[in-house]
């Protein structure tokens, strides 16, 4: 028998999958400005893309332990922060 979803789960994920179409997706209504502002090939600002898709899975790990660790407050608000500034 399956047992209803949490509030606080519930609310993780819509704000987890919110943040990726926020962060994530954004990038393809910004690349043809980055083009011209940078003078970049679309292929080159796509290559730099997969190389911060390379670096998030990497850094995945030291930040999964940390959530482990009881630091999930910190390292979402600083996600988050950090994400708005870039």
């Amino acid at each position: 028998m399956h047992q209803p979803l949490s509030p606080l789960v519930l609310g993780l994920s819509v704000a987890t999958t919110v943040s990726w179409g926020i962060l994530f997706y954004a990038f393809a209504l910004f690349l043809e400005p980055m083009r011209e502002d940078l003078g970049w090939s679309k292929a080159a600002l796509n290559g730099a893309l997969s190389i911060g898709l390379l670096a998030a899975g990497l850094a995945a790990i030291p930040v999964g332990r940390a959530i482990d660790h009881g630091h999930a407050r910190i390292v979402m608000s600083a996600g988050g922060l950090f994400g708005a500034a870039l």
